[in-house]
């Protein structure tokens, strides 16, 4: 036997109404915000995927350049970079010749044990986002030397600048 919204109560009706339409709106993010964010740190190209859950955001778009533009604080070792989130700059790179965004992990971990833990949380959260091929160009890009590595700290998002293939990844968890 299945049950009509007719023999819901009024007020039941609205709660599950309002359950129904307020499901599109538990994500983390939305892909024109994230989309906006990192085309102020880099030229962005199209959209190649993007998914977002109530815990988890993975998005990869092409880029046009390798380029990071003006708001992203570069640093070029694990100290500057901490140096620069103490600070309070809104996005950091760290383009660290030789270290690929994996290593600059674990190296953050090393040095400041909650940043890298942020760090590997918003990393891994992107996994439950992405189907196979994503997680291969992902995981390839976080293990690429020549790849950048920024953090905004302020809402945990992680981009892997993957300047080889020419894509960004972006990735987002629920975890603070």
């Amino acid at each position: 036997m299945s049950l009509s919204a007719d023999l819901l109560p009024p007020a039941a009706r609205w709660v599950a109404l309002t359950l129904c339409l307020g499901a599109a709106a538990c994500t983390l993010d939305a892909e024109p915000e994230v989309r906006a964010r990192l085309a102020a740190w880099v030229q962005l190209g199209p959209t190649v995927s993007f998914k977002s859950t109530r815990d988890c955001t993975a998005g990869a778009f092409k880029t046009i350049s390798g380029q990071l533009k003006a708001p992203v604080r570069v640093a070029s070792s694990i100290d500057e970079g901490l140096r620069l989130m103490r600070g309070g700059a809104d996005v950091v790179a760290f383009d660290i010749r030789g270290l690929s965004p994996t290593e600059v992990s674990q190296e953050m971990m090393t040095e400041k044990l909650s940043d890298g833990l942020s760090i590997l949380s918003a990393g891994v959260a992107a996994r439950g986002c992405l189907d196979d091929a994503g997680q291969a160009r992902y995981l390839a890009a976080l293990s690429a030397p020549d790849a950048v590595l920024m953090l905004d700290p302020a809402d945990n998002g992680l981009a892997v600048l993957d300047r080889d293939a020419r894509m960004v990844f972006f990735s987002r968890g629920n975890v603070r």
